[in-house]
This record gives C-alpha cells, structure tokens and sequence, in this order.
C-alpha cells in the first residue's frame, strides 16, 4: 500500500510511516493498544491512517490507538476495500443483496442508498 501512495505526486509530500508492529500483535479480531508502535513524533498532528482492507478493525484501531496515546490530535481511518460477510448478521446481508443489485459506480459509495 505504500509503494502505491508514494507514486502520486500529491500525496508523497504528506506520506510519513509512522508505525511498525508493536510487542503485542494486533490480530485479525483482536485489538491491542500495544499492537504498534510509533516511530515518529505525532504530537498534536493530524495523521490519515491509510488501510488496505478493513475487515474487522481490529488492526485499524490498533494503529489509531498507539497514534493517540503518542499524542496525535486527531486521527482518521481511510480502507481502501472493504469485506462484507453476509452471513454476520440480518443487517450485513442486507447491505450486501442491497449492493450487489445496483452497478458500479466509481461516484457512488456502496453503503450509499
């Protein structure tokens, strides 16, 4: 995912990696505060946290977690993809019969009406 954000012209300027993993691994449902550590000062910045797939959160919250208690100000998560299992709930399956009748459209976000 990096490699791929730094090959805009816009972004690479704003790009910083600040996490590696951390003592405590952050699992695919199981989050940690632990699970990252920052290697950067974050002190009262803004930081976007860029995720490939957000399936559960668990890692996202990881990585907002750590961001926070090093002092970031504000932090955002942006997946890039996202996995739907429609066999979670009542609610997910029917978000995905909802989705998977309408077209594509690079405009429109799936999740909206």
């Amino acid at each position: 995912m990096e490699s791929t954000l730094r090959k805009s012209r816009t972004l690479v300027r704003q790009l910083d990696s600040l996490l590696v993993p951390g003592p405590v691994k952050a699992g695919h449902n199981r989050a940690s505060d632990r699970g990252f550590t920052v290697t950067s000062t974050v002190q009262d910045r803004s930081v976007l946290l860029v995720d490939d797939t957000f399936t559960t959160g668990a890692r996202a919250q990881s990585a907002a977690s750590a961001l926070q208690q090093a002092g970031a100000r504000v932090v955002a998560i942006v997946p890039v993809g996202r996995v739907i299992n429609p066999d979670f709930s009542q609610e997910t399956e029917a978000l995905w019969d909802r989705a998977t009748r309408q077209l594509f459209d690079f405009g429109r976000c799936c999740l909206e009406p």
